[in-house]
């Protein structure tokens, strides 16, 4: 369903992913509202159909999948919930929302093996909701809130960890943007070459140029000039008072074609 419709609507199905989609900016406050609401609605109404068409025998066994805390407490319940959720949306981040991504185009099926793993891992403690519209259909339809608090706080926590974790170790932008010489392959700002120095000289491109440092004296006390490496013979401090012209500024000497 994530491959079907995520190009459509972004494949949340899980209050818990637009959540951690809100906390880094990436969606409206008001249309994760919309997703919040279509998504206990949607819960709501597939409990109900299934509470209808199944036989009540069926449904009376397992209360439609209703949650459950099992060999454990609620606290490490929410730990764990915390944890699958994190795991969860730490995929959703990597394959869908970054746009570097190797497996964007078949996110859904990394998605899909995220939860399968997390089922295996703590299906027979929590259930391995990670999805509090999940837990929230059958717990309604059947009024069964034993430790109902789990299933909503754990997966909200772990989506907004995940999310955040993700967001600022990968996705924030690099500020300030990096500038540098030629060499680096990096260019400095168009603007930069429009506007003038601190000494009043518009900065340009030159054919040539040269640039040094002074060695400390020695103990004759004379000093003498010290070529730096070939990756530094270009410095944006470097400027032209004309072309055809020399000009030395601050251990720069650069000559314009």
């Amino acid at each position: 369903m994530a491959s079907a419709v995520g190009h459509i609507s972004g494949g949340h199905f899980n209050p818990a992913v637009t959540l951690g989609f809100l906390v880094t900016r990436r969606i409206e406050p008001l249309l994760a509202g919309v997703y919040w609401v279509s998504q206990f609605l949607g819960a709501l109404l597939a409990a109900a159909l299934l509470t209808w068409l199944l036989p009540g025998s069926s449904v009376d066994a397992t209360k439609l999948g209703v949650p459950q805390i099992a060999q454990i407490g609620a606290g490490e319940g929410l730990v764990i919930e915390i944890i699958l959720t994190f795991f969860l949306v730490w995929v959703i981040f990597a394959t869908a929302a970054d746009p570097r991504g190797s497996f964007r185009s078949i996110a859904g099926l990394a998605i899909g093996f995220t939860i399968t793993l997390d089922i295996f891992i703590g299906g027979a403690y929590t259930g391995a909701a990670m999805n509090p519209a999940r837990a929230f259909g059958p717990q309604l339809v059947h009024n069964a809130w034993a430790n109902g608090w789990v299933w909503y706080l754990g997966p909200a926590l772990g989506a907004v960890l995940a999310a955040l974790a993700y967001e600022w170790l990968y996705l924030r932008p690099l500020e300030p943007e990096p500038v540098g010489p030629p060499e680096t392959g990096i260019e400095e700002p168009p603007r930069a070459a429009r506007q003038p120095n601190s000494r009043g000289v518009r900065r340009g491109n030159f054919s040539r140029c040269s640039c040094w440092r002074s060695r400390p004296a020695t103990s004759s006390g004379s000093g003498s000039r010290e070529l730096p490496s070939p990756a530094s013979h270009w410095s944006s401090r470097c400027s032209s008072r004309g072309a055809g012209r020399s000009s030395r500024v601050a251990g720069c000497r650069c000559s314009s074609p």
